[in-house]
């Protein structure tokens, strides 16, 4: 009863931070919440972790969010007589590709072929997309008929998920024809399929004082 509750202090965190949606593409969350200490019911937590993660695709909202992060925390460590300590990770990088460029002109026209009018959006994810764009090939995500994602309400719909495979195949043969002319005209450029949002992963830990570390971590996503 008279030791330092990493776990009260670490629950007083979250519920004082600002979660959740923060703006029109830049969200947070915590979802893994645990503590180190021993399994024993009779001792005062010593050592919780928090992680979670942020997402935007602009680097000064999550520097800002960053920041924000880690004084709110501090604040209440030091009020609490806790410790703690930060720590970040990078995930995925951000990447912007014009509409005019040649991959997106590619997918418009292959949906244009589909009777279907094509729709260009930012978002908040991470995918392989992210990977090859940092590595300076050019690719753009398309959705599949998915809808409320990573929700107990995900649903997808089969016609729009079907068509998906339909518009793989037509961007195969737009790619073909468009390496063909490129090689014609003597310009060849290395393109792949694929537009998506930036994610930076940061985590963040707290320790507490008396050698009773606390860990808050929390990855940032941009």
């Amino acid at each position: 009863e008279k030791g330092i509750d990493a776990a009260k202090i670490m629950a007083e965190m979250l519920a004082t931070m600002e979660t959740g949606r923060l703006d029109e593409n830049t969200t947070s969350n915590f979802s893994h919440l645990w503590s180190k200490t021993c399994e024993a019911m009779n001792v005062v937590c010593d050592h919780a972790i928090l992680r979670g993660e942020m997402r935007s695709r602009s680097g000064e909202k999550l520097d800002r969010y960053e920041a924000y992060f880690q004084s709110h925390c501090r604040e209440i460590a030091e009020k609490r007589g806790a410790r703690v300590e930060f720590k970040r990770e990078n995930t995925f990088l951000p990447f912007f590709i014009p509409e005019d460029s040649e991959m997106i002109q590619i997918v418009t026209e292959s949906l244009k072929e589909m009777g279907i009018e094509p729709q260009i959006n930012g978002g908040g994810g991470g995918m392989d997309g992210n990977i090859f764009n940092q590595k300076g090939i050019t690719c753009v995500g398309i959705a599949t008929g998915y809808f409320k994602n990573h929700s107990t309400e995900e649903y997808l719909h089969l016609d729009d998920f079907y068509h998906a495979g339909e518009l793989v195949a037509r961007i195969i043969e737009g790619l073909h024809k468009y390496a063909k002319y490129k090689i014609k005209t003597g310009h060849v450029k290395l393109i792949e399929l694929g537009i998506r949002a930036p994610i930076i992963k940061r985590k963040k830990n707290m320790n507490s004082k008396n050698n009773s570390p606390i860990i808050l971590s929390n990855f940032l996503q941009k």
